[in-house]
């Protein structure tokens, strides 16, 4: 997930937003046009009202904080505490006590008693990214913890009850390490049945302009400057982007860009040149993409109030994905797998997509 937390005790506070306002994970999901991110948004709200906890999936940087943080959002527990932790990023030697806390006199250095992590969520959400990364032994503690709902500090003779939603988040095959004998099958089936997955940024093309503006919007809004429109032909050019970092990337464009950017409109020659020459060698050629954002115009549709004859391009680059569909699925007679591989999709978006679009085999 994106910019990870400081180890210590710092990181239950460091991912706050400045403003709890001007950032709203749970409205930005429903606003995104992606038929797949349609879905997973109506399935965390259902998911939000519970306790249950929920697994993310999804390729690094896909924007699975933004999951973690609507479940949390959208549930009774808002008001509560939000701890995000980065299991991978704190030391092995470390991440029990950063976790469940210690007594005084639990180990050489503990002069005093400290609650865990898990403890300072008590009435909230804990987000356990990258959870893979913790060892056999802590997996098996977690899994005490999430089915008794107590913990019990380093050191410490009796548990303490907590009330704590868990959102854990991975970009690996939790599968295959449960195969492998490095992740333990019971806490892989606790989580694995509310599992949200996450396609990468490649996979929705569609959401490209709707997060770009959005990003671009909040990083202006934080230094204070007023909002800029992203020009066609710059819109283009995000949409062919394949962005391998994936919203991570997109986001540290987008920051860039608001510093860089001048007038009231982003033009393409104010991107930079990483971005345009990535387009230019993109899968989705960067002229169909230009062909299809050339069809919105923000002036005319913010005109004078009559009827704008121009559809939104979010509609428009739908019909641009369909039709490469359905030309993979023609050029490799029909065959699923080699034809989401053909447009760099995985065959679970693809094959979600083609009941979406309504795609069937003549």
């Amino acid at each position: 997930m994106d910019d990870q937390p400081p180890v210590g005790r710092n990181a239950a506070t460091a991912r706050e937003p400045k403003d709890p306002d001007a950032f709203r994970p749970l409205a930005l999901l429903t606003q995104l046009p992606d038929p797949v991110m349609r879905g997973l948004a109506e399935r965390v709200r259902v998911l939000a009202a519970d306790r249950v906890p929920v697994l993310v999936c999804g390729e690094s940087g896909v924007g699975k904080e933004i999951v973690a943080r609507a479940l949390h959002e959208g549930s009774s527990r808002a008001s509560g505490p939000w701890i995000p932790v980065n299991c991978g990023a704190i030391p092995a030697g470390l991440i029990e006590t950063e976790l469940f806390g210690h007594e005084r006199g639990a180990f050489s250095g503990a002069g005093a008693a400290r609650p865990g992590l898990i403890e300072a969520a008590d009435g909230g959400t804990i987000v356990l990214d990258e959870i893979g990364e913790l060892s056999l032994d802590l997996q098996s503690r977690l899994l005490r913890f999430m089915e008794d709902q107590s913990i019990r500090r380093v050191g410490a003779i009796c548990a303490r009850p907590v009330d704590v939603r868990v959102v854990a988040a991975t970009n690996r095959d939790l599968a295959a390490d449960v195969n492998d004998g490095r992740f333990r099958k019971d806490l892989y089936f606790r989580l694995r049945g509310t599992t949200l997955v996450v396609p990468p940024l490649r996979e929705r093309l569609a959401d490209i302009p709707v997060l770009a503006q959005h990003l671009l919007d909040r990083a202006r809004d934080d230094r204070g400057l007023p909002r800029v429109t992203l020009a066609v032909d710059a819109v283009a050019s995000l949409v062919a982007n394949p962005w391998a970092g994936n919203v991570r990337e997109l986001k540290h464009a987008m920051e860039l860009l608001s510093i860089t950017a001048t007038g009231v409109e982003v033009t393409l020659e104010q991107l930079s040149d990483s971005i345009v020459d990535a387009a230019s060698l993109a899968p989705i050629s960067l002229a169909a993409a230009r062909r299809t954002a050339r069809k919105r115009s923000p002036r005319v549709a913010r005109g004078s109030g009559s009827p704008s004859p121009f559809r939104p391009l979010a509609e428009e680059i739908a019909e641009l994905e369909a039709r490469r569909m359905r030309e993979a699925l023609a050029a490799t007679g029909w065959i699923q797998l080699r034809a989401a591989r053909l447009i760099s999709m995985s065959r679970r978006t693809f094959v979600t997509k083609m009941k979406v679009y309504g795609i069937r085999r003549p």
